[in-house]
């Protein structure tokens, strides 16, 4: 992938488009670009290879959305990040056939937990690419506050068992890979 990125960045460089300043910026880029890229298409493969694509589709956007809005725990390798994607959006389309009475409590726990972790931990701010702009911060804190309330009411009111796992076994897996030591940027923002 280091190579591909870098033979785009270089044709850039080449060609005037980019300076040598922002080289490093344009790699940067098209790593991210391109490693989210095969992720989602790998899990959209998935997907559809089960056939359930229109449900990971939905466990997908909850997921990255909230991963978006709160940060939390990063893998050290495209593999281990892959895997951990994999589990919050193929896993519920795996769960959405099991119902039974137990459901609303195993959802209604979920939920509870999602909440208090998101109030207490989130937004996560990143070692590798830490956000100091506290506007930015504080925008996170409450698009994040405003997420997990929002899918969670989702979740409680009344979707049908499939839509509980959908959404909010994500959200629910999102909430536990927020480290506890996130709270030192919280409280820096408030």
């Amino acid at each position: 992938m280091d190579l591909f990125c870098n033979g785009i960045a270089n044709w850039c460089k080449k060609n005037s488009a980019i300076s040598d300043e922002d080289y490093p910026i344009v790699i940067y880029g098209i790593r991210v670009i391109l490693n989210t890229s095969i992720k989602l298409l790998g899990i959209f493969l998935t997907g559809v290879l089960l056939q359930q694509l229109p449900a990971v589709l939905l466990s997908t956007t909850v997921f990255c959305s909230m991963r978006y809005w709160t940060g939390g725990w990063h893998s050290e390798s495209h593999m281990g990040c892959f895997c951990t994607m994999l589990i919050p959006c193929v896993g519920p389309s795996l769960l959405a056939e099991i119902s039974g009475g137990w459901i609303p409590w195993v959802s209604g726990l979920m939920a509870i937990y999602s909440i208090y972790k998101v109030l207490r931990y989130a937004p996560c701010n990143s070692r590798v690419n830490p956000i100091e702009d506290v506007k930015i911060l504080k925008l996170k804190r409450v698009g994040s506050i405003a997420e997990v309330i929002i899918v969670n009411a989702g979740v409680l009111l009344g979707f049908s068992t499939e839509m509980k796992w959908l959404i909010g076994l994500p959200l629910f897996i999102e909430a536990i890979l927020i480290p506890k030591r996130a709270h030192v940027a919280c409280y820096a923002i408030k």
